[in-house]
């Protein structure tokens, strides 16, 4: 059997594993957005499963449930045949955008955060918060993204509030 492990990141990765009762630690480099046959020659069906258990914990995702798959996929692998460049390149665009939706939520959270901070510190006298996130672009470039704003509105109904987007 081979097996084929993609990289669906913007970032080389080395991937690194172990065979069956041998304690040498194996790796292989796999460029972003490219895929790599792992050990050669030919390896059994165990050794496929020992080496893809060893990923499984780290989001090692089957090739042929990558369309199923709604959450960042970091690599993924298939036995017996190369992992379709389309699945890939697919794969790589559905990965910004849930790192572009994961990252409002976190700086949503942030803003929710500092508000509670800020109210604690002021016995709970700040009525709305706004943020602002800019982007600081590179001497002699531009900023990829516009800035955000985002809005904590506190009511006074049991500490309730009400975040936005602007």
């Amino acid at each position: 059997m081979k097996l084929y492990i993609a990289n669906t990141t913007k970032q080389a990765n080395v991937f690194h594993y172990r065979m069956p009762e041998n304690p040498r630690i194996y790796q292989k480099d796999i460029p972003a957005g490219g895929q790599a046959m792992i050990h050669s020659p030919e390896l059994t069906q165990f050794e496929v499963d020992h080496i893809v258990k060893q990923h499984e914990i780290y989001g090692l995702c089957d090739a042929s449930r990558l369309d199923q798959n709604k959450a960042y996929v970091g690599l993924c692998y298939s036995v017996d045949k190369p992992i379709d460049a389309d699945k890939i390149a697919k794969t790589l665009k559905k990965n910004d955008a849930v790192l572009e939706r994961e990252g409002q939520e976190f700086r949503k959270n942030s803003a929710v955060a500092l508000n509670e901070a800020l109210n604690a510190e002021s016995d709970n006298s700040v009525k709305q918060l706004s943020v602002e996130i800019v982007e600081e672009a590179k001497r002699g470039q531009t900023a990829s993204h516009d800035p955000e704003f985002i809005d904590v509105v506190n009511s006074s109904e049991r500490g309730s509030r009400r975040v936005s987007k602007r």
